[in-house]
C-alpha cells in the first residue's frame, strides 16, 4: 500500500494522505553534520547548491527530517523538515539563534525566515538577498523541494509573525 503517514506527538496522533505517497523515515541526517572549518556566505550558498543538485526541484526529500541539533521544529515534515536539512547541510552542528522581527540587513544565505500570514503559515531557507526581495529554497505539504521561489521584502516585513532562525556565529 502506497499512502502517506505522520504522527504529531503535540496531539497524540497519526495522519493518513492516501494522496501522498508513503516515505521511510529517516533518522540519520542526509549530509554531514560536523561544524564546517568556517562558515561564510559562500560556503553556506555551496552546501545549498549541493543539496539541489541531490534534491532537484520536485524530487523528494528525506522525510520527516529532525535537526540532530536541536532545531525549532520537532516536526520535521514539509516546509520546517525541508528548511532544517538544509540548514542542518550547511551549518553542521552550530547552534541555534531566533531573531523575531529582523532587520532586512539580518538576512543572509542558509537563513530560515518563517511567516505567518493571514492564511498560512511557511518557513523557507534564504539562497541569496537582494534590497527587494530573498530568492529561496522551499517545500509544500507534498514534501518535494522547491527551488528559485522569491518573497518581496514589503511582505514579508508587513506579516503579523516574521522570524528569523540563523545559525551564524555571532
Amino acid at each position: 500500500m502506497d499512502f502517506g503517514v505522520t504522527y504529531d506527538s503535540a496531539t497524540n496522533s497519526v495522519h493518513i494522505d492516501p494522496d501522498a505517497p508513503y516515505i521511510e523515515e529517516v533518522t540519520t541526517p542526509a549530509q554531514a553534520t560536523s561544524a564546517p572549518q568556517t562558515v561564510t556566505e559562500a560556503s553556506v550558498q555551496a552546501s545549498l547548491e549541493r543539496l539541489k543538485q541531490t534534491y532537484p526541484t520536485g524530487a523528494v526529500y528525506p522525510t520527516p527530517y529532525r535537526s540532530t541539533t536541536g532545531g525549532p521544529y520537532s516536526r520535521g515534515i514539509h516546509c520546517s523538515g525541508w528548511a532544517t536539512l538544509c540548514s542542518d547541510a550547511a551549518f553542521g552542528s552550530l547552534p541555534w539563534r531566533r531573531v523575531d522581527r529582523p532587520g532586512w540587513d539580518q538576512i543572509r544565505p542558509g537563513d530560515l525566515v518563517e511567516y505567518e500570514s493571514a492564511s498560512s503559515y511557511h518557513v523557507v531557507v534564504v539562497i541569496s538577498k537582494t534590497d527587494e526581495y530573498i530568492k529561496v529554497t522551499e517545500s509544500g505539504l507534498n514534501n518535494h523541494a522547491r527551488w528559485g521561489g522569491q518573497y518581496f521584502r514589503w511582505w514579508l516585513e508587513e506579516q503579523p509573525r516574521y522570524i528569523l532562525y540563523t545559525r551564524y556565529p555571532n
